[in-house]
């Protein structure tokens, strides 16, 4: 039977025989296990400091650092990439602006007259073809403007039918005084000229030619007896005068007819003309009063005072003040129309900028609209003001923008990029592709399959959403310009670890 206290020492030999072999080893890694935790909990601030200082120089020290990512990563991240090169780059400012209507496209309707609205024949926002009636008023001016319109009118009318009148029986007396010169009989003359319009000359002529004609044939038959030795030479002579007194007093009606005949169709004529020159009048006095854009209304329900108001061009109704029984005075708007396939861009210019613009009439400008994102419009300059605005102290600046499809709307805040330099070669990468870190400027170039190296650069002056890089990348380099930052991200977590 064996001893226990024997067993118990036998046991612990093998122990005691690994000390003596490895006591050594054994106590230096005591002593290092010690200092580690000993200066760690007697030194913490200097462990801190350094911590900081290995972060804070993480992005200064990454100057010639590369990532390469996992193939899942890598395929999650989808970056592109472009090859830099030279190209033609021009640096543009971006200024706010807003949209407005096209000022030759948009007309006032303003009331010409102290007027009422019978009625309204169109609504806002309506399209309105130019010409289509739009309102139906009732003045007081336009109804006595009218009325002398009415009245002239009716002078005139009775002015004409005296003037042609008196041409006819001018005419007709020469003709019958031309045709007295043939010496017809009197029954002749009365005969031929019967149905004709003499007026009230025709039995002063008529009557003077058949005296005249009696004693004409007294004088053939005082000859024919004077011949004979029936009558004395002084009695042919007695009855000769006879002739004499007809055919002077048959003269002077004839010459006298001619002259008062000749003026009355003067007079006729100079009466017509002043009153229709006083009609014409009339019919401007009503043209000014309604205006270009009115007419007046002749269907039979209306009154005299009733005119209509139609669209100037054809447009959009963009306001509409005037509704049924409203009154207008001469001045007031009564609606508004305007064209907004073309609207315009307004952009104020500062003073500090504007030496180092490059603008010229009709040049094309790149316009982004916040209400229409991720897409860029071009718009051409309008005009440029040639002052100082008092109400902003800038420079205004007009640009057209084509709107066929009507998505600008007046009133529309917008970004106008403007050149502040000539166009240069230069190499440039899309804004997104130029990452930051405090002062530091810096783009991802890939050199490998999916391998990227960061590389510092210096910028120039932006263009638009491109920036000009002035050093730090070569042509030919294949610059992320999709997913920058999610390697910058990347980059961060590695030298954290």
């Amino acid at each position: 039977m064996s001893n226990p206290v024997r067993s118990s020492r036998l046991n612990w030999s093998p122990f005691l025989e690994l000390l003596q072999r490895f006591g050594s080893i054994i106590t230096v890694a005591a002593i290092a296990v010690f200092g580690f935790w000993g200066g760690h909990f007697l030194l913490p601030g200097q462990e801190h400091a350094d911590s900081e200082t290995e972060s804070a120089e993480a992005f200064s020290s990454v100057e010639s650092s590369s990532l390469t990512l996992p193939e899942a990563k890598s395929t999650a991240a989808d970056l592109k990439t472009m090859a830099v090169k030279s190209e033609t780059f021009q640096a543009h400012k971006a200024v706010p602006g807003t949209i407005v209507y096209d000022a030759t496209k948009k007309v006032e309707l303003r009331a010409t007259v102290d007027c009422v609205v019978k009625e309204t024949l169109v609504c806002p926002a309506q399209q309105v073809e130019q010409g289509q009636p739009m309102l139906r008023l009732t003045g007081p001016a336009v109804g006595a403007a009218r009325s002398e319109i009415s009245q002239c009118e009716s002078s005139v009318g009775l002015l004409e039918s005296e003037y042609t009148w008196t041409q006819e029986t001018h005419s007709n007396i020469r003709e019958l005084l031309s045709f007295l010169e043939q010496s017809p009989s009197s029954e002749q003359a009365r005969s031929r000229f019967e149905n004709k319009n003499l007026g009230e000359h025709r039995n002063e002529i008529l009557s003077a030619y058949a005296e005249l004609a009696l004693a004409k044939q007294l004088d053939a038959r005082t000859n024919r007896l004077q011949s004979q030795g029936a009558i004395s030479g002084k009695e042919a002579d007695k009855r000769k005068s006879g002739l004499d007194v007809a055919s002077a007093k048959f003269n002077s009606i004839r010459e006298e007819m001619t002259f008062q005949t000749s003026q009355q169709l003067v007079r006729g004529k100079a009466n017509l003309e002043a009153e229709k020159k006083q009609l014409e009048m009339c019919r401007e006095k009503l043209a000014a009063l309604l205006g270009p854009q009115n007419r007046l209304d002749d269907s039979a329900k209306q009154g005299v005072a009733d005119f209509v108001v139609t669209a100037p061009r054809s447009g959009q109704i963009v306001s509409l003040p005037a509704v049924s029984s409203s009154r207008f005075e001469p001045g007031e708007v009564m609606a508004e129309i305007a064209d907004i396939s073309d609207v315009w861009v307004e952009a104020q210019i500062s003073q500090r900028d504007w030496h180092s613009l490059r603008l010229d009439k009709f040049q094309t400008l790149s316009v982004r609209v916040p209400a229409l994102p991720n897409t860029k419009f071009t718009a051409v300059v309008k005009h440029i003001g040639t002052s100082v605005s008092e109400s902003t102290m800038a420079i205004p600046l007009v640009a057209e923008l084509g709107n066929p499809e009507g998505r600008f709307r007046p009133g529309m805040s917008v970004w106008v990029e403007l050149p502040t330099s000539n166009a240069r070669a230069a190499m440039a990468v899309p804004e997104g592709a130029v990452q930051r870190n405090e002062s530091e400027s810096f783009v991802f170039v890939q050199t490998g399959e999916r391998t990227f190296e960061k590389r510092d650069v210096v910028v120039g002056e932006q263009s638009e959403d491109r920036i000009e890089i002035k050093s730090g990348i070569n042509s030919g380099d294949k610059v992320v310009v999709e997913g920058a930052f999610f390697l910058k991200s990347e980059l961060l977590l590695a030298e954290e670890e």
